[in-house]
């Protein structure tokens, strides 16, 4: 339920700059027609392959929310030169692998770090993310509930503060990561290590001992 209102919720504000929500006399009968039917699960996929192609942005931003889409369809949308079109892909969780794999090399920061707070994430797309030029983006990939240890694993020597101590609080930090994450020089860091379920005798000994001292902090 909870997703689902956050679906709505981003629909709603990109509809507003869309124009979707403007007032009736706004959008004319056939358009407000097409851009209902590309919202539509209902409405056959070979319709929402003619609709994906549509001149309008708004008939493809309703497309590109559609759970029922066809992949190759949401795949290509992935690339739409709309950039709301391309934000809508990434909080489509029913959206294919492929297309969320574009959507983490898109060259807006907005979009990217919508992709990276998304739930129901696939692990490659975090992955990905990693990787990424703005903290701000590894920042929500380190706080993803859906990030695995492996992708953790890739953010423990983060060269900026805040991405580590987010990793530290994941729930998915495994005993590993938190030994690790223990000998941080950042206190918060530490704290966070100690305050984790998965914090062994061993690794809440080596957190509060202040063991980081003497020990090059990750990242350089």
């Amino acid at each position: 339920m909870k997703t689902l209102i956050v679906l709505a919720a981003t629909l709603l504000s990109c509809s507003v700059f869309l124009g979707l929500a403007a007032p009736a006399a706004a959008v004319e009968p056939e358009l407000r027609a097409q851009i209902i039917a590309a919202r539509n699960p209902a409405t056959p996929a070979e319709r929402l392959r003619e609709l994906a192609r549509h001149s309008d942005p708004r008939v493809r931003a309703g497309v590109s929310t559609n759970r029922r889409a066809p992949d190759d369809v949401l795949i290509d949308l992935a690339g739409d030169d709309h950039s709301l079109v391309r934000m809508l892909i990434a909080t489509n969780i029913d959206a294919p692998e492929a297309a969320k794999m574009k959507i983490a090399r898109d060259e807006e920061h907005a979009i990217r770090l919508r992709l990276a707070h998304c739930g129901f994430m696939f692990p490659s797309v975090l992955k990905v993310l990693t990787q990424d030029e703005s903290v701000d983006v590894r920042r929500k990939v380190a706080a993803n509930l859906n990030a695995t240890p492996e992708v953790l694993r890739m953010l423990i020597s983060d060269s900026n503060t805040d991405v580590r101590r987010k990793v530290a609080a994941n729930r998915n930090a495994t005993e590993e990561i938190l030994k690790l994450l223990a000998m941080d020089l950042d206190e918060q860091v530490r704290s966070n290590v100690a305050a984790h379920k998965n914090a062994t005798p061993e690794v809440l000994g080596m957190a509060l001992g202040g063991m980081a001292r003497g020990h090059p902090q990750p990242g350089g």
